[in-house]
């Protein structure tokens, strides 16, 4: 959604109310195992870029099953260590997400994508800023005309409302001080909301059992609220 409000500021207009759960945009922070291990061969476009970029990310079955993942798509599998792969894999450590959920998540996670996607956070991780896909000094100068990828500019988003970003402390992926880095540069076009609470990580704002009482009503509410608004 920031890439898109900062790329095309007309959409702007077609939106009532933005929440960003866990935003990700600055990843300097990130405290992600899988990022951290990424960003070794990845951090820095090379030739290996290309090779693995354009490949589908975990399609191989065979290494899903060396991972685990295969396992974790049955419930009489190695549960011991779906939780695990969980925690290095998407955001951190919970202790919202039952592990009832697992095979129903892992059924259809880690979905299919484009390495490059990996990639990408990888090369936000490294560079520190919130920019467009590094393809190398040449690569960048045949598609943005100079050496380095642009950043994405926030000053383009001018949003009807405010935009409500929603974050916690132990989220590995979208780190605290990256969110409030972005709500700093933001400024008064969004609203911070600070989940106060130990071990709620990334995938808790959609799976963790208490996210009704802790994310969902503020959403609810300030939806309704701009609702009114518009009606008049």
């Amino acid at each position: 959604m920031l890439v898109l409000l900062s790329t095309y500021p007309e959409y702007s207009e077609k939106l009532r109310s933005v929440h960003l759960l866990a935003p990700v945009s600055f990843m300097e922070n990130s405290r992600s195992t899988m990022i951290r291990a990424l960003s070794l061969p990845f951090g820095s476009y090379s030739f290996i870029t290309p090779l693995f970029g354009d490949t589908s990310l975990l399609e191989n079955v065979f290494i899903r099953n060396i991972l685990g993942f295969e396992s974790c798509r049955r419930t009489e599998g190695a549960l011991f260590i779906c939780p695990y792969l969980f925690f290095v894999g998407f955001g951190g450590r919970s202790d919202y997400t039952l592990e009832n959920v697992y095979p129903d998540f892992y059924s259809t996670h880690p979905a299919r994508c484009s390495m490059n996607q990996a990639i990408h956070f990888v090369q936000l991780y490294k560079s520190g800023h919130f920019r467009q896909f590094d393809f190398g000094t040449k690569g960048n100068e045949q598609r943005y005309n100079q050496t380095t990828p642009p950043d994405y500019q926030l000053v383009n988003i001018n949003p009807r409302f405010p935009l409500h970003l929603y974050h916690s402390k132990d989220d590995t992926f979208s780190a605290k001080e990256d969110v409030e880095h972005l709500v700093t540069l933001l400024g008064n076009k969004s609203v911070r909301h600070f989940i106060d609470l130990n071990n709620f990580a990334h995938m808790d704002f959609v799976l963790g059992y208490n996210v009704k009482d802790v994310v969902n009503g503020d959403v609810l509410s300030e939806m309704k609220r701009v609702d009114g608004l518009l009606a008049g």
